[in-house]
């Protein structure tokens, strides 16, 4: 996963992104507006160069035969690295740190898409974002799990 996310090393995951549009069809059991990919701050975007979310997503999206809301959730705050920080201080992290750009209608059920989901800290905040901005349901997906050694 590490190599994914931060040497952008693709190589290993068709097979992957396969599985995980399988399980979607299978175990989620909703139809879906629309996928939305976790957002980076525009600084470490253009550092990284890459969004590992937003490709996660994007492959997803096209199995799924789903619009793909690249930029609807964005993040508006550069907040610090979460990997050393525990639960309540990825909370306080990024509290306020996201934003949607135009309020959803209501009826929207959306599929928020992340790499690894560690504590939740970040699926809860921007679930939190689009509910406050009117989407009706969120269903969170990531490709990993952290597991605490």
């Amino acid at each position: 996963m590490a190599l994914f996310k931060y040497k952008n090393k693709r190589y290993v995951w068709e097979e992957l992104y396969d599985l995980l549009a399988e399980h979607c069809r299978k175990n989620l059991g909703e139809e879906f507006d629309l996928i939305v990919p976790v957002p980076l701050y525009r600084k470490k975007l253009k550092e990284r160069g890459y969004n590992q979310a937003e490709i996660l997503a994007q492959n997803l999206a096209r199995r799924l035969k789903l619009p793909l809301g690249r930029d609807i959730l964005i993040k508006i705050e550069d907040t610090p690295a979460q990997v050393k920080l525990g639960y309540f201080e990825r909370r306080k992290n990024l509290k306020g740190s996201f934003a949607v750009k135009e309020r959803f209608t209501g009826r929207e059920k959306i599929l928020l898409v992340d790499d690894v989901f560690t504590t939740g800290a970040t699926a809860q905040e921007c679930t939190r974002t689009m509910l406050l901005a009117g989407a009706d349901k969120i269903y969170v997906i990531t490709m990993a799990t952290a597991v605490k050694k």
